[in-house]
This record gives C-alpha cells, sequence and structure tokens, in this order.
C-alpha cells in the first residue's frame, strides 16, 4: 500500500511538471511573432544619394515592433518588479543605383498582432560614415500612433554631408509631424535625400 501511495506521489508531480512544462512552451510560442504574408500598409522609402558619397557613407533604415498586452512584458528586473515590453526589428539596408537613386518598401503590419498584440511603433534611419560615425536623433525616425492628427501621405527630407558632417536641409517631418507621429492604418511615402556638400 506504501508503494501505491508513493507511486500516486511521483505520478501526480509528474503530471503537474507536464502540465508546466507545456505551459510554459505554450507562453514562449505566444511571444514569437507571427510574419504577416499579407501585410496591408506601406511604408515607401526612395531618394537619392549623391554618387559623390559612394563608400562614404550607407544608409539603413530600421522597422521596430513591441508587444502591447501587459501579459506578453519580460522581466527586465523581477525582483524590483519591472517589466518592459518584447520587441522585435527588422533592417533595411539601403542599396542605390549607380545615379545614387533608391526605393524599398516596408511593411507597417509586417508581424500578426496575436495573443501579444504586437504592433509597429516607430521607423527610423541611420546614416553611418566609413569610421563608425553616426547620424541617429530626433530627427531621423517616425513614431505610430492611433491618436496621431497627422493626415499627410508624404514626408520630405533633405541632408547635406561633407566629411562627417551632416545638416539638415529641409524637414517636413519636424515642421509637420507634431512630435513625429503619424498613423499606423494607413499607407506612406517618405522621401529621404542625401547631398554632398561641393567645395566653397
Amino acid at each position: 500500500m506504501k508503494k501505491f501511495f508513493i507511486f500516486i506521489f511521483y505520478f501526480s508531480l509528474l503530471i503537474v511538471g507536464q502540465s508546466a512544462l507545456a505551459k510554459m512552451k505554450s507562453d514562449v510560442l505566444n511571444y514569437i511573432p507571427q510574419l504577416n504574408p499579407t501585410p496591408k500598409y506601406f511604408m515607401t522609402v526612395q531618394g537619392n544619394i549623391d554618387p559623390a558619397l559612394k563608400n562614404k557613407i550607407k544608409l539603413i533604415w530600421t522597422a521596430d515592433y513591441e508587444t502591447t498586452n501587459p501579459t506578453c512584458r519580460k522581466a527586465v528586473s523581477a525582483a524590483e518588479g519591472a517589466y518592459s515590453p518584447r520587441n522585435k526589428s527588422y533592417q533595411y539596408k539601403i542599396i542605390p543605383n549607380e545615379k545614387g537613386s533608391y526605393k524599398t518598401i516596408i511593411p507597417l503590419n509586417q508581424i500578426y498582432p496575436g495573443k501579444c498584440h504586437w504592433q509597429i511603433i516607430g521607423i527610423g534611419y541611420v546614416i553611418y560614415f566609413q569610421s563608425g560615425k553616426e547620424i541617429n536623433n530626433a530627427n531621423t525616425g517616425i513614431s505610430f500612433s492611433s491618436k496621431a492628427k497627422f493626415n499627410g501621405k508624404s514626408i520630405y527630407q533633405k541632408w547635406l554631408c561633407k566629411k562627417e558632417k551632416c545638416y539638415l536641409l529641409q524637414d517636413e517631418l519636424g515642421d509637420n509631424v507634431f512630435g513625429g507621429l503619424i498613423k499606423r492604418q494607413q499607407s506612406f511615402l517618405f522621401i529621404l535625400d542625401i547631398e554632398a556638400k561641393k567645395n566653397d
């Protein structure tokens, strides 16, 4: 009889352990972002990079997603009760043609919302120089919000670069998009030109 109770005890532990493992596996799968094969909204990024800047700079765009369901947050410091959303980023390296022209289409709903309610939170770009120096600031990114008031469908920026310094010559983003916020459920055109400053 004693052996029977011992058997029942360990069998129960095994069942509980398997159940906990299955739940953990299920939770992990829920956290993994699932790609959407048929996205509906896009950010088309295009423009021209002065051929004089070839091999001197490179341009990389990044689309950032994060979870908005509180139950999918990850522990930053469990002891302090600090948690943060899970995130996923996709990079798009720009390769211009011989004349410097480029065009890349970035999906705005590349990930299914799923249980964790994944959604895009921003798209930005970085201008890298050969030395490793980069241009990456408040002027080089867009944030998405369902409450954004910007109703335009295109944005234009123009940079002027010489050596390792770049200056923003034209900026419809800063002039017209309050707080850099635009709507998620809409397609946009972002034109970005980078010109080489001629010798004075």
